[in-house]
């Protein structure tokens, strides 16, 4: 096929700040393909069937009248993604130009650039509505949930918490009344295979009119990488009619955006198995459910008993950090080369901002570094974090059956034993206490700060930082090897600190939902500013596939790679299934799927998130 060029310009309105849509359909393009058009386009545009007056645009030829593509470009304050027919070829998707012969002459109507602006519109409202699609909402009754979350959720009274209102029909159906472009249209999401059986005939969805095949995302375990799997999920099932579902990695753990009980659970993060199955067996459809043994021992957030076969074809967000796997699956063709995804990503030492207020010189490694007086400074500010149980064991005079300021009663389950701040009801809002490791009075030579860092599997040089640099912290997580916390607990701890001023030193990043929710606050994250980073640093840091090691020497590296981190482009990761399964020989090219091309040219940027964000904590019912 022969590609037009199509030119855009940003051209602003008064009083406006959207960008138009400025895109060129062909006479004999598809049905599918028109109503992709129509969900977006200016009304106006139909006309061009019929030759309607306008100016002359560039000359076409017949091979490009029967090329069946859309190129369609959003840009707007809040994202910017382009939107591909299923026939444009993977190989010019970059917008190169591609010579063609012109013959004849074609006039296209003037385009309105306020009726476009209407049309952009719908991303933003895809962001905004992402408000109220959160974890479980507590109710008693459905009015409490027509009135928090929408006229189509309902109280779920055997659980006690209200359902997703776009389980039914989807995101866009429930507020194309508020999208000038969708009002006459019938929007019906398309089904996954995580949607009930019944879901066709209950009229929830609809099966793929073109039978694409499904594409599994990879949610990681953080929310920004949750934000975007669900635009995805929204974009492709929604507007594409391209079924997708949410790989978490683990049994029994959900995050589908349409899931009717609104769950948000974190799964696994970096999951190379799931991305080799994928490429392996194309349709994730096939092994969903397949039980095996040993599923993933090159993944260390994943037990090596657990019986279950992840399966995924792309993950939104991927940090610099597993180069050498991402090389290797490059390698054994199972990726694609990692492409942009838009955001910038930065991790660091923080400390809250009273913290900083208190002791300034706790922001830089020139004020901490190796003295006996920096050293006990450090055991007596930042002590250890303490769960529920023990706070209950070893500070409480009875256990805990006696409310105070801290703990309000006892633990009652496994999970409130371990939790550093109970988050539901603040019936426990943490403590840090004076362990052995802080006692200076005993150890002068060899107390320490407690600083909170990655488990496993995370990318992280605080061992090689702190020991390189003669800074008196450690870590003392219950999580092998790294002796870090996991993701719920590092947020647990963060929130205690707040809750009880206590002092806290903690391995972060941004962007995230946590670094979000503490902006303006006094327990705003604060960066401790490390020796600047260099390419030599960056070359002699500790490989992450072996920074858990048992050898403590190969835990803290070399010298040299004890710098800070610069921030970096984060990626997204497509595997080549995706191409493969959007462009099977067997139907004809106008009927491939589009998933391939939109994964591809998706971008959102660290602000964007960012906003969702806002979008999210602006919402009190959140869990």
């Amino acid at each position: 096929h022969h590609i037009t060029i199509v030119v855009a310009t940003t051209a602003q309105e008064e009083g406006s700040n959207i960008a138009p849509i400025l895109c060129y359909i062909q006479r004999e393009i598809c049905q599918p393909c028109w109503s992709l058009f129509k969900t977006f386009g200016n009304e106006s545009m139909k006309r061009s069937q019929s030759a309607a007056s306008g100016d002359p645009q560039f000359p076409l030829d017949r091979a490009e009248e029967e090329a069946t593509t859309i190129p369609l470009r959003i840009q707007q304050p809040l994202m910017s993604f382009e939107v591909p027919t299923p026939n444009l070829s993977p190989r010019r998707a970059m917008g190169f130009s591609v010579e063609s012969r012109p013959t004849a002459t074609r006039r296209l109507p003037r385009i309105s650039h306020k009726n476009l602006g209407h049309s952009c519109l719908l991303l933003v409202l895809l962001l905004s509505l992402l408000t109220n699609a959160q974890a479980h909402i507590s109710c008693i009754s459905p009015v409490e949930c027509r009135e928090k979350v929408g006229p189509d959720s309902t109280c779920l009274t055997d659980a006690g918490y209200c359902s997703n209102p776009y389980h039914r029909y989807g995101c866009l159906a429930q507020h194309a009344d508020r999208i000038p472009r969708l009002q006459n249209r019938t929007l019906l999401r398309t089904c996954h295979s995580d949607d009930p059986p019944d879901a066709v005939t209950r009229g929830y969805c609809q099966p793929s009119p073109l039978d694409y095949v499904e594409i599994r995302v990879s949610s990681q375990n953080w929310e920004s990488v949750f934000f975007t799997a669900w635009i995805w999920q929204i974009l492709l099932s929604e507007l594409l009619q391209v079924p997708v579902s949410i790989e978490t990695g683990q049994a029994n753990t959900n995050v589908d955006f349409y899931n009717e009980q609104l769950r948000m659970e974190y799964g696994v993060a970096n999951d190379w198995h799931g991305l080799r199955q994928g490429h392996s067996v194309q349709d994730c459809r096939k092994v969903k459910s397949v039980v095996a043994s040993n599923n993933n021992p090159e993944s260390s957030d994943l037990p090596a008993d657990q019986n279950y076969i992840s399966c995924t074809h792309a993950i939104p967000e991927m940090w610099t950090g597993h180069s050498v796997t991402l090389r290797q699956l490059q390698t054994e063709e199972v990726i694609e080369a990692p492409g942009g995804l838009g955001a910038l990503g930065a991790q660091s030492w923080f400390v809250p901002r009273f913290t900083a207020q208190e002791n300034p010189a706790l922001l830089t490694y020139l004020g901490i570094q190796e003295t006996q007086e920096n050293r006990h400074t450090l055991a007596q500010t930042f002590l250890r974090p303490t769960t529920w149980e023990d706070y209950c064991l070893y500070e409480s005079a009875d256990n805990c059956q006696t409310p105070n300021e801290i703990a309000q009663r006892p633990p009652q389950t496994a999970a409130e034993r371990v939790q550093y701040f109970n988050q539901e009801n603040q019936l426990y809002i943490g403590h840090f206490r004076n362990t052995t490791q802080n006692d200076c009075v005993k150890w002068p030579n060899n107390c320490t700060g407690h600083i909170v860092d990655f488990p496993c599997g995370w990318a992280s040089y605080v061992s090689q930082q702190a020991h390189h640099l003669d800074i008196a912290v450690e870590s003392n997580g219950n999580q092998p090897g790294s002796n870090g916390y996991s993701y719920g607990e590092m947020t647990q701890i963060w929130a205690a600190a707040n809750a009880t001023r206590s002092h806290v030193l903690m391995q972060w990043w941004q962007p995230e939902a946590l670094y979000q929710e503490y902006l303006g606050t006094d327990a705003e994250f604060q960066k401790v500013r490390l020796p600047p980073p260099t390419q030599d640093c960056i070359e002699h840091r500790v490989d992450p596939l072996v920074r858990c090691s048992d050898d403590p020497a190969v835990r803290v590296g070399d010298a040299r790679g004890a710098c800070a981190e610069a921030p970096h482009a984060l990626f997204k990761i497509v595997g080549t299934a995706v191409f493969d399964v959007s462009h099977s020989p067997l139907v004809s090219p106008a009927l491939h799927s589009p998933a391939y091309q939109a994964l591809k040219q998706f971008r959102i940027s660290d602000l964007q998130l960012g906003k969702i964000f806002d979008y999210w904590f602006a919402f009190e019912d959140r869990d």
